[in-house]
């Protein structure tokens, strides 16, 4: 599990998962990395999911879950 708060700089945070890579600028998050999925929340700022096919930013106040092969899904943090 990663997360934390992570000041604005010139250089990307970048955490890499098995089915994914998520680019963290300026921002409040959590990353959980499961056995099968990875669960990104957003509390502050913007985050980028990239995975081979596609890149889908998460806003603060959403969350994405990342499954194998499949497109990031966001939603709304409950």
């Amino acid at each position: 599990m990663a997360g934390g708060k992570v000041a604005r700089s010139k250089a990307p945070f970048l955490i890499k998962t098995p089915r994914g890579l998520v680019k963290v600028v300026g921002t409040v998050f959590n990353l959980r990395s499961l056995e099968r999925k990875d669960v990104l929340s957003v509390f502050k700022g913007r985050v980028l999911l990239r995975t081979p096919r596609v890149e889908v930013p998460c806003e603060a106040g959403e969350q994405a879950v990342m499954l194998s092969e499949k497109a990031p899904e966001v939603s709304s943090l409950r």
